[in-house]
């Protein structure tokens, strides 16, 4: 099949052409009217340049005019792709006929997302849209999603807001419920605020209540700190007392631990015997004779020939260093202290005392907080 050339624009091929007398050729492709570009020399006899498409024949009677030969080196440009594509119109079919069924089924709704709240579940919602129409598969044009939530308020009336909206092959619907108006009564209790703990008042706050302590006294657990009374003199009538009060508290703990401790280490000294399990009882291969006065033994059964390693230990009392007991054990109390306070508890302090009677240590903490002591 003939091809024209001339009908593409804009693609072009890079050709080297050998040839003995290289002006002659350019001379000649000059006055061909040959648009040459990027015209590069290699050496006297070999020149690479860029040409469109349309000039590659006449260049190719001019390299033959010339006594010289000509090689393409490079194509770029759309009319090589159309080249290729020619002779391959299932792959286009394929590719417009992909291209087809993917615009078309992006014109259906395939898929459902029903966001609810607490008290409706999506399934019920999911029922509502199929008793009007509404199902995965339904055309996008089909669809009004103003009217799916004006339908879906009125089928449902725990239903306060809906809200419909296409994304892509996917149809999204949020869901409100209605809350009920709780019915909200006037409260008559009336009581005092006490301290749930011992300490030192810091700040007093009351947001009912007159505050019976004020900042420094010292006091007990289960003490007043806001009376449920308010007003004054002859106008005195009872509330429900509340309100904070920041109080600096001091929790302690301690333990007791020995001042020694043994210690059991290998001298490195050690004997082996090796045996086999026949029909469940243990046969010696090699058994040495173990003088060790204190050992560790450790067995490996894990193969047919079973190994007993005994390893000499010597075994020990050590002298603990009292500092690095009493600062580990300290650290020790604190962290199970810890799980027992809350989450506005701060702690300012922590005050470490022992006590040495034998053996034995006895360790002290005492962490100072800043905490609510109000018992509301």
């Amino acid at each position: 099949m003939n091809f024209k050339f001339e009908r593409f624009k804009n693609t072009y091929i890079v050709v080297r052409v050998r040839t003995g007398n290289i002006e002659n050729f350019i001379n000649k492709a000059w006055k061909s009217k040959i648009e040459i570009m990027n015209l590069v020399r290699f050496n006297a006899n070999l020149i690479q340049f860029k040409i469109p498409l349309k000039d590659y024949k006449k260049t190719v009677k001019v390299a033959r005019a010339s006594g010289g030969k000509l090689k393409v080196v490079g194509r770029y440009g759309i009319g090589f792709l159309l080249f290729k594509l020619k002779n391959r119109i299932s792959i286009l079919f394929g590719i417009a006929a992909f291209l087809f069924c993917i615009c078309y089924l992006s014109t259906f709704i395939w898929e459902i997302d029903i966001t609810t709240e607490k008290n409706i579940a999506p399934y019920d919602v999911r029922q509502d849209l199929k008793s009007i129409g509404i199902s995965p598969g339904i055309k996008k044009s089909n669809l009004n999603v103003y009217n799916i939530e004006e339908q879906l308020m009125q089928k449902n009336n725990n239903i306060m807001w809906a809200r419909a909206r296409i994304y892509g092959s996917k149809l999204k619907v949020k869901i409100i419920e209605r809350q009920e108006i709780p019915d909200v009564k006037k409260s008559n209790e009336t009581g005092d605020v006490l301290a749930k703990k011992s300490g030192q008042i810091l700040r007093v706050y009351t947001t009912s209540g007159t505050a019976v302590v004020k900042p420094g006294d010292v006091v007990k657990k289960g003490q007043m700190l806001i009376k449920g009374e308010e007003g004054k003199e002859d106008n005195i009538y009872k509330v429900n007392a509340n309100g904070k009060i920041i109080a600096k508290t001091f929790n302690e703990n301690s333990a007791k631990v020995m001042l020694t401790k043994h210690e059991r280490k290998r001298t490195g000294r050690q004997a082996k015997n090796y045996f086999v399990i026949i029909g469940g009882k243990k046969f010696y291969l090699k058994k040495s004779e173990t003088k060790f006065d204190k050992y560790d033994k450790i067995v490996d059964d894990k193969y047919p020939i079973g190994i007993e390693t005994y390893y000499e230990v010597n075994d020990k009392i050590v002298k603990c260093n009292k500092d690095d007991l009493v600062r580990k054990t300290s650290e020790k109390i604190y962290d199970k202290m810890k799980e027992d306070f809350d989450m506005d508890i701060k702690v300012v302090d922590k005050i470490t005392d022992y006590s040495v009677s034998g053996n034995v240590c006895k360790v002290t903490l005492v962490v100072v907080c800043e905490e609510d002591i109000a018992d509301n």
